[in-house]
């Protein structure tokens, strides 16, 4: 059965054996979160908590903080095979398809009944957390000018029954959209999308010149379906579990955070915009959406899955012999590894600086041989041991722009190196790695 909503890809992972459903009572400030954590280091199927205290609301997490999980998001049957169907999804968007009605609109909660908190169990994850944060839902905005849509995450904490502070990165076009609509004085409407079809959550990582429901779209082979909004001039998913309807208010700030955030620290708390809930609209029996700071799925999301493609286009660019890149999910996104088959001296420092233009959030590139398995961090590390000599195979480039959460730069001015630690043409002999006998060793042992 094919995927299009939460539901489905849900019982993907249970025919997959990739889904734990507990049943034991949770509480959803610290508790819940914790389990997820000690779950996900201990390599264990993404979670669905079923008996949430003082909520009739399941929760689910983990979802896709594996690459065996994505692939089975996007359908795909080798592992191997996900960055190279994401890539060409890229350039060739789908356009949403709009429609009268969907299941999200099965139920309706007016303003005067809301109280977020009380509506919907959303966690506070970890200890400092300054409350409950909305940390998986996709937010939609549009373009006061031009009537684009744009799908981001922006972290939302609760701070009243119909108000929510709301972090937008100053690279987001969200963030393009607010100031446009503050310029005139007025609010930007938004709706919160929590709980879609994976190959919504992962398109709403990505940045593109065009609506990230048809990158989407791309992703499935057809067309998005989207509703109107109750109260707001936003389509969002016709499948969606739950959507609050907001707009996001000019000139208000007001400190929001901190949260734990990809970097494994708690995010500085800035005044920040923020957000008068309008609306919730959610299906029968509806199933929350959460992801906890600084996860495997939050960095998977956030920092690689769409980024490597990005990546990956423009070191093909720069060097056709490029094998693979990566961008470890366990270096906060900010280390890309390239490994390449060198033919020419020289051409691994310009896929340094490729790396370097393809996301702003990448700090230290490293490349290597394509004898060097670039999953492997020994052996990354072992490559940079015996291949590097820092005078010549370094480079530092002082002053450069990275990412503001970085507690090393100064609001996110910062140094970028890049390590060629691929071996030298000229004595490529000298550096044949071991061989080896191959063995079965279940034979022996």
């Amino acid at each position: 059965m094919a995927i299009n909503d939460l539901r489905s890809f849900l019982d993907a992972l249970r025919r997959e054996n990739q889904l734990k459903e507990i049943e034991n009572p949770v509480d959803i400030k610290f508790e819940l979160a914790a389990i997820a954590r000690k779950a996900e280091m201990a390599d264990m199927p993404a979670l669905l908590f079923k008996n949430v205290k003082g909520y009739s609301i399941p929760v689910a997490i983990n979802l896709i903080s594996t690459m065996k999980r994505i692939s089975i998001a996007l359908e795909i049957d080798d592992v191997n095979k996900v960055i190279s169907h994401i890539t060409p999804a890229f350039d060739n968007p789908v356009k949403e398809k709009m429609v009268s009605d969907g299941p999200v609109k099965e139920n309706n909660i007016p303003e005067e009944k809301i109280d977020i908190a009380k509506n919907l169990p959303i966690p506070v994850h970890a200890l400092k957390d300054n409350g409950p944060f909305i940390s998986a839902g996709v937010v939609i905005g549009k373009d006061p000018e031009s009537g684009r849509l744009n799908l981001s995450y922006n972290r939302m904490q609760v701070k009243g029954p119909r108000k929510l502070g709301i972090h937008i990165d100053p690279w987001r076009h969200l963030g393009d959209f607010y100031k446009k609509a503050e310029e005139q004085g007025k609010p930007l409407d938004i709706a919160i999308a929590i709980g879609l079809d994976p190959a919504i959550e992962l398109a709403a990582a990505a940045r593109v010149p065009y609506s990230e429901f048809q990158l989407a779209g791309a992703l499935r082979g057809r067309p998005i379906e989207l509703v109107s909004g109750e109260t707001v001039d936003v389509e969002y998913p016709a499948n969606a579990e739950i959507v609050i309807e907001g707009r996001i208010l000019p000139k208000i700030r007001e400190p929001e955070g901190p949260f734990a955030e990809f970097t494994g620290y708690y995010g500085i708390s800035y005044k920040e915009p923020v957000v008068e809930v309008t609306h919730i609209v959610h299906r029968n029996e509806p199933i929350y959406r959460t992801i906890y700071g600084g996860s495997q799925e939050h960095l998977i999301l956030g920092n690689v899955i769409s980024r490597e493609p990005v990546l990956y286009k423009l070191a093909k660019h720069v060097d056709p012999n490029v094998v693979a890149v990566h961008i470890p999910p366990y270096t906060a996104g900010f280390h890309a590894i390239i490994s390449t088959k060198k033919t020419i001296e020289g051409l691994t420092k310009n896929l340094i600086f490729a790396a370097l233009t393809s996301h702003i959030n990448i700090k230290h590139v490293i490349i290597v041989d394509d004898d060097v398995n670039i999953y492997d961090a020994k052996d990354v590390l072992w490559a940079i041991a015996t291949r590097v000599q820092g005078d010549k195979d370094i480079i530092i480039i002082p002053g450069a722009y990275g990412h503001w959460l970085d507690r090393t730069s100064d609001n996110g001015i910062t140094t970028k190196v890049g390590i060629d630690a691929t071996k030298p043409l000229s004595k490529a002999k000298e550096f044949e790695r071991v061989s080896w006998k191959d063995v079965n060793l279940s034979e022996f042992i």
